[in-house]
């Protein structure tokens, strides 16, 4: 397990540091939820970063629900869990880190808004302070990463489909670093735009989702092998 110095009770993840800190950026920072993505939990008291929504999107977008077990400390995922078009079953037990893939999603969020599509100019100037944030973002999505594998592993599951697809998440997440790093080391110019970033952030959702998936797929697998033996 690689050390990550924001450890608490919850999955050994420090969710409280998580929420409130988004690295200190500076004004353009984004602390909340993007809704630039289907079935985004519900969330509240939370100021959002306004990004357009298709009807499409608005018709998908999660609307409060009443499920207690899909009540994380940040969002609601009812119409997630129990949306059958995703989850063949509800993942309750695999909210906690659902929800961390979600904070991450938000940081990265953050981190291209600051120093991809509003840069301070010179951006190496800056450098110094972006190249940790960029870094600490990165070893989150790693420990996560760990710990969902560790979970798997427990279940007998770490040779499943969702133990498998955590391999495209580190690898795009390394993509992603490169890229950002290049560019407040101006080694490179990557500039974003508003679409391109919801277009970013939906990946990074999307590879996430493919692990979930993976694994209640893989459970439900495991479970009709045991009643067929």
């Amino acid at each position: 397990m690689a050390s990550y110095s924001s450890v608490d009770e919850y999955g050994g993840f420090d969710f409280s540091r998580a929420l409130a800190s988004d690295f200190g950026l500076g004004s353009s920072a984004i602390t909340s939820n993007t809704s630039a993505a289907p079935s985004l939990p519900q969330q509240s008291n939370v100021s959002a970063f306004k990004m357009p929504l298709t009807p499409q999107l608005n018709a998908l977008a999660i609307v409060p629900g009443s499920c207690p077990q899909c009540k994380g400390r940040k969002y609601n995922f009812t119409a997630y869990f129990h949306n059958t078009k995703y989850f063949s079953s509800s993942p309750h037990h695999l909210l906690s880190y659902i929800e961390r893939s979600y904070v991450l999603k938000n940081q990265l969020q953050s981190l291209l808004v600051e120093w991809a599509m509003n840069p301070r100019r010179p951006i190496i100037e800056f450098a110094d302070i972006a190249e940790p944030q960029i870094r600490a973002w990165e070893r989150r999505v790693q420990y996560l990463v760990e710990t969902v594998l560790e979970f798997a592993t427990s279940k007998g599951l770490h040779q499943g489909v969702g133990a498998r697809k955590t391999d495209t998440v580190l690898r795009w997440t390394g993509k992603m670093v490169t890229r950002l790093e290049d560019t407040v080391w101006e080694r490179a110019n990557f500039q974003v735009s508003q679409s391109e970033m919801v277009s970013l952030l939906f990946q990074f959702r999307k590879l996430w989702e493919s692990v979930w998936v993976g694994l209640v797929e893989d459970e439900r697998s495991q479970r009709e092998m045991s009643r067929s033996s």
